[in-house]
């Protein structure tokens, strides 16, 4: 019996906090990001667009975090606190309230390696070491490059298809 009651306050103490955190975390947030082009290359300026709705009941306490590739550097975020190349801004939506942010960021030397410049856009719970909520990214082409493509495809085996035919053919006159 004491053990029960003994587990049941742990239990109590353990979960209950927890349950409480997960009951005030915001829901029916959404965030959008876009900068209006497809295509972007080294030397560019963007300007980055971050809209935040929230579509829920209660209000949201919320830090916005846009975040671009290393090699961009953000010129210009009006309220926003910005390091490198990424931007926080940090807010209280009300039910059914929208925000609209901007970020004008310089595009440095891309990576041969990369075929896309690619921003992401967080919404957290305000607060330090708060929970993501949602994100989104927006992905750029860099002209000239092809994009990885996700394997070879049929050419190599439509390639070896010569050889297999010569190695049967071979094997079968050697045999005869």
């Amino acid at each position: 019996m004491i053990r029960a009651v003994l587990a049941a306050a742990v239990l109590v103490v353990v979960v209950g906090p927890v349950a409480a955190a997960e009951q005030a975390r915001p829901s029916g947030l959404s965030v959008g990001l876009f900068n209006g082009v497809t295509e972007l290359r080294s030397g560019a300026a963007a300007t980055y667009v971050t809209t935040v709705r929230n579509g829920g009941s209660t209000p949201a306490p919320v830090t916005i975090v846009l975040t671009l590739p290393r090699y961009a550097t953000i010129t210009r975020a009006d309220r926003a606190v910005v390091s490198g190349a990424e931007a926080r801004w940090t807010t209280t939506l009300a039910p059914g309230e929208s925000v609209t942010e901007s970020a004008q960021a310089g595009i440095g030397t891309i990576a041969l390696s990369d075929d896309r410049v690619i921003a992401l856009a967080a919404v957290y719970q305000a607060g330090a070491g708060a929970p993501l909520l949602v994100r989104t990214a927006d992905a750029d082409t860099v002209p000239g490059t092809a994009p990885e493509p996700g394997g070879p495809g049929i050419w190599p085996w439509l390639a070896g298809i010569p050889l297999v035919a010569a190695a049967l053919l071979w094997w079968r006159r050697r045999n005869a």
